[in-house]
């Protein structure tokens, strides 16, 4: 057989949390926080508790701008219980639709 190896994407529990990257649009954006941020705005990830359920958010201070979800999200919540800090940094923001960039690491 000839060509090249093709590596399996790692499964999200084994992806270090360092490593956590991925774009995402909010979902269930709050108009009022939204409409205040711009491209390159930096939001800290959070993780609350709403109706019992665990809720990744992305935060404007201390207004929630949005829920963060994804493919990766279960890992994201382990990485989040575990201390580790994460941010997101806004893409775009058009009327209600805002795309963030979630990373490893404080705001800076």
């Amino acid at each position: 057989m000839t060509g090249s190896r093709r590596q399996r994407p790692r499964p999200p529990e084994d992806v270090p949390c360092n490593a956590v990257n991925f774009s995402t649009a909010l979902t269930s954006p709050k108009p009022a926080v939204i409409a205040g941020l711009t491209a390159g705005d930096c939001l800290s990830v959070e993780l609350v508790l709403e109706n019992r359920r665990k809720v990744v958010v992305a935060k404007a201070g201390q207004n929630i701008a949005g829920s963060i979800t994804n493919t990766i999200h279960i890992r994201l919540v382990e990485c989040l219980e575990a201390g580790e800090p994460f941010h997101a940094i806004i893409d775009s923001v058009s009327g209600g639709h805002c795309v963030v960039r979630v990373a490893h690491g404080p705001c800076r």
